[in-house]
């Protein structure tokens, strides 16, 4: 289902205001915009899925042992990425400097709601940070998969 920008604000902004509960951000829509279609309840969860692999996702099905931030050392969960993460402090210093002001998890609706502009930023923000943490879960499969090859076929070291 295609929403306008202003609606996908409005789904976001609820989300939020509700801290990522997305069946009370589903109620909280409605009550508000009871007049609109109403966005299924992977709809306001999208927002942070789609940043990418955060460790929690990857340890839940079985491609980490840890869901440890690779950065950081805590839960790198959608949040952590998002607000958190030392990693990504450069972008949020960018998107501090377009937003004019700081943007945190109690922040984020507001900002989206208030201009244009301020949307179109943080989009571009979570999409750099997806492509980011993509590149380099990548990269690290990869290093994995070339460790596991110079250990020779059962994980044992080859004797040289």
């Amino acid at each position: 289902m295609n929403f306008s920008n202003l609606e996908k604000r409005n789904i976001v902004e609820c989300y939020i205001r509700c801290n990522l509960n997305a069946v009370r951000a589903a109620d909280q829509y409605f009550e508000q915009f009871f007049d609109r279609r109403q966005p299924a309840l992977c709809t306001f969860r999208r927002l942070y899925d789609n940043l990418g692999p955060p460790g929690s996702y990857l340890k839940r099905i079985g491609r980490s042992e840890t869901d440890a931030c690779w950065f950081y050392g805590e839960p790198d969960d959608p949040e952590h990425t998002v607000f958190g993460c030392c990693r990504f402090a450069e972008l949020r210093s960018e998107l501090r400097r377009k937003c004019a002001r700081e943007v945190s998890r109690e922040t984020c609706g507001e900002f989206l709601l208030r201009f244009e502009e301020n949307w179109n930023a943080i989009r571009r923000y979570f999409e750099k940070i997806m492509k980011i943490k993509i590149t380099e879960e990548k990269e690290r499969e990869k290093q994995g998969a070339d460790a596991k090859t110079e250990r020779g076929p059962g994980n044992r070291k080859r004797d040289v």
